[in-house]
């Protein structure tokens, strides 16, 4: 956040219009001054123009202000790239305009930002300027007057803070994020490692427990009962491709069956048409030869 601009009228000990503009001033510059001479109002103005509130107890309409003289508080600022300006006008009692007497005037509040083309109205009620104010700073009133305005007289009891106050604190001054992000991680892991680690252990006291008082013998006896194992393995394997061989060739045998079935029923089926065919020759050669008579039964005939 950087301040452009600061506009007062007949706040504190500033009587009439006051302008301070910061741009002028560089990007570092000291309030300093006489005790009484207005240094604190400054800040006042400040945190009245953002929050609605003053720093302190004091009073931020000036005493010399007269009841038809204007009051109010006008702040230019800017947070990253966006540039904004509030103006804030305390309630106050005024002279009517019409007839004798005086009337109650509200507070008032009214938030731009800067476009272009110029101040674009953003708000203009009391309650959504406060909300919009504090989202586009980051800080709450009381943050912004701890952390920004940190009054006289209370570093003290920022160090005197236990350390999950003064972390929430310097979170919202420096970019902290990625660096607990890391510490997370960091932690994560080394909670991981040592859950293996305690596995890693437990396995071990398991193993060394069931060795026993002799861990050359109980290895003796491992070593043993693996080379069986191995033994017991290969056999079975030796039996699993032999079973596959024999249902193999079973499947084989009953393939050649069905096929040695079928061929003879097609030579059957060839045989009988054989024979039909045998049948048929010899009734066409006795046709044939019907055939060749004919001639000399018709000779005798005459």
């Amino acid at each position: 956040m950087r301040l452009r601009k600061l506009t007062m009228s007949n706040i504190g000990p500033y009587v009439g219009l006051t302008t301070l503009d910061f741009d002028t001033l560089g990007d570092a510059f000291l309030v300093c001054g006489k005790t009484g001479s207005g240094k604190s109002t400054l800040f006042d103005a400040v945190s009245y123009a953002l929050y609605g509130s003053a720093v302190g107890t004091r009073e931020i309409v000036s005493h010399f202000a007269k009841a038809d003289d204007d009051v109010f508080v006008d702040l230019d600022f800017q947070v990253g790239a966006e540039r904004w300006r509030v103006q804030r006008k305390p309630a106050r009692t005024v002279s009517r305009k019409r007839g004798a007497g005086t009337t109650e005037k509200p507070a008032e509040a009214a938030l731009w930002k800067r476009r272009s083309s110029g101040w674009e109205p953003f708000r203009d009620k009391i309650g959504e300027v406060d909300a919009a104010v504090t989202a586009v700073i980051g800080l709450s009133a009381g943050e912004f007057t701890k952390i920004v305005l940190l009054p006289q007289g209370e570093f003290q009891r920022f160090l005197e803070m236990n350390t999950n106050e003064r972390t929430k604190i310097l979170e919202k001054l420096f970019p902290v994020d990625e660096h607990a992000a890391v510490s997370d991680l960091a932690r994560e892991k080394a909670r991981e490692a040592e859950s293996r680690a305690r596995i890693l252990d437990d396995g071990l006291r398991a193993m060394e427990e069931s060795l026993g008082d002799d861990p050359d013998a109980a290895l003796s006896g491992r070593t043993a009962e693996l080379e069986s194992a191995r033994v017991a393995e290969t056999a079975a394997l030796a039996a699993r491709d032999a079973a596959a061989a024999a249902a193999q060739a079973a499947a084989l045998g009953s393939r050649a069956w069905a096929e040695y079935d079928a061929a003879a029923a097609e030579s059957a089926a060839l045989s009988a048409r054989a024979a039909e065919a045998a049948s048929e020759m010899a009734r066409l050669s006795r046709a044939e030869a019907a055939l060749g008579a004919e001639p000399a039964v018709a000779a005798v005939k005459r």
